[in-house]
């Protein structure tokens, strides 16, 4: 089996788009569905005053988003068993989000399982 990690983290200038679960959510809904990835599950938490953190639990495995709006911050954490790439992803969040800065982290690891 192989899988692929991706941690994106995206700085943005209009921070309106990390202070509350919309619009981001439906971005990220929209991404993942765009690139292919199923969808099983999703739950996103609006926190006071501003904030928000949400998981997709995917049949391939999951995506996570964080935002810290007092720095136009969101995080963004991937993993993929499946075809699916998640850069594929993160070119689509980017053209959505249009960062002024971006740090991404991509690993691809096979894991073979020990009898």
């Amino acid at each position: 089996m192989t899988y692929r990690h991706m941690l994106l983290e995206l700085w943005v200038e209009d921070r309106s788009l990390v202070e509350r679960v919309e619009p981001i959510r439906s971005i990220i809904l929209e991404g993942a569905a765009t690139v292919g990835m199923n969808i099983i599950y999703e739950h996103f938490h609006q926190f006071s005053p501003h904030g928000m953190t949400g998981v997709m639990v995917l049949a391939e495995s999951h995506v996570t988003v964080h935002t810290w709006v007092e720095q136009g911050l969101a995080v963004v954490d991937v993993i993929s068993c499946g075809a699916e790439d998640p850069a594929d992803l993160a070119a689509y969040l980017e053209e959505r989000l249009r960062p002024i800065a971006r740090q991404i982290s991509v690993q691809s690891r096979s894991v073979e399982r020990e009898a």
